[in-house]
């Protein structure tokens, strides 16, 4: 092999050595970091994409809060934080007066906790007795359970009164008075606050609360036959 031959081969050699070592040391670690990016960019744009999705979600959430709002003020209407018997007694005079029917008793009993219920609801028993004619009567019951506070009407009882006068009608009725409290103490129903009832016996030990949210209550029954 001559002079010349072993400078060729000997330069190739170089070269091909030389395009090794900058692929090693310069174009593959730039490949790899390259790829590295990608993939930074890629997972950044995924979590961009997450993150627009969830705010959109907020902003369709944000949208539904005042009408939200609007429900829990509905319901705090209906079930108030408080007993607030004084207020319950006055509405149901009122709704006796604009019935034409005469109120005869109103007995509260004492507040009991709804069992199984998914939050914490109290319930307060109220016996009230009227006299009137029958249609009076049915008129006292359906402003009973248009209230603005959540009645459940549990029992009615419809008789002729005693002195069998015309179309005069003695009505015996039992619900409940819903509330949500905030605390254990705000159910509590201190005595000084009890109204008088004329003519009203003792209250009895309330019947079992329902386990699910109050609905309107049952209607009045038909009157007897005389």
């Amino acid at each position: 092999m001559t002079a010349t031959r072993k400078w060729l081969f000997g330069g190739i050699g170089g070269l091909i050595l030389i395009f090794l070592l900058g692929f090693f040391l310069l174009v593959n670690p730039a490949r790899n970091a390259a790829n590295e990016t990608w993939d930074e960019v890629t997972a950044t744009n995924e979590e961009n994409t997450r993150l627009e999705a969830k705010i959109v979600q907020l902003q369709q959430q944000s949208s539904e809060v005042p009408a939200k709002l609007d429900e829990i003020e509905a319901v705090r209407v209906k079930m108030p934080a408080e007993v607030k018997q004084p207020d319950l007694v006055r509405a149901i005079e009122s709704d006796a007066n604009s019935a034409g029917v005469d109120l005869t008793g109103i007995t509260p009993g004492t507040p009991v906790e709804v069992p199984n219920a998914s939050t914490k609801i109290v319930a307060l028993p109220m016996d009230i007795t009227a006299i009137g004619r029958y249609a009076n009567i049915k008129t006292f019951v359906d402003n009973l359970e248009r209230q603005e506070r959540a009645f459940l009407i549990k029992t009615v009882d419809v008789t002729a009164s005693a002195d069998n006068t015309a179309d005069a009608y003695t009505l015996t009725l039992n619900g409940d008075y819903f509330t949500l409290p905030e605390s254990p103490l705000e159910t509590e129903v201190s005595p000084s606050a009890a109204p008088t009832s004329p003519a009203t016996p003792a209250p009895t030990a309330p019947a079992a609360a329902p386990s699910a949210a109050p609905t309107a209550g049952a209607a009045a029954q038909t009157p007897p036959k005389k």
